[in-house]
């Protein structure tokens, strides 16, 4: 059933990015820190906790045949997915909107 639920989560996002790269104006990117480095900072240290769940990973140790090997494989493999699919959510969902 996990399986199936992330499975669905990163074709959404996926296909948010497919549909959205129609619409997006990259004008709306520049300047980057429009309103300083702080609200960028602070929006970062929110999404930072996204990222969080990749130790649990690493609970599955004892059910991995060689976990030395392929743990450290699954974790560096699921940050990979996660930042190129969340920057490019929040990228394209950054060229949406007009901030300015």
């Amino acid at each position: 059933m996990e399986n199936i639920i992330v499975t669905t989560y990163v074709s959404v996002l996926i296909a948010y990015m497919i549909y959205g790269i129609k619409f997006a104006n990259f004008n709306n990117l520049t300047p980057f820190f429009s309103h300083g480095t702080t609200a960028t900072f602070q929006a970062v240290s929110i999404l930072y906790m996204t990222y969080i769940g990749f130790d649990s990973v690493t609970t599955l140790g004892e059910e991995v045949k060689n976990p030395k090997k392929t743990l450290p494989l699954a974790i560096v493999i699921s940050m990979i997915v996660v930042l190129i699919v969340k920057t490019g959510v929040f990228l394209i969902g950054s060229s949406l909107i007009n901030v300015q």
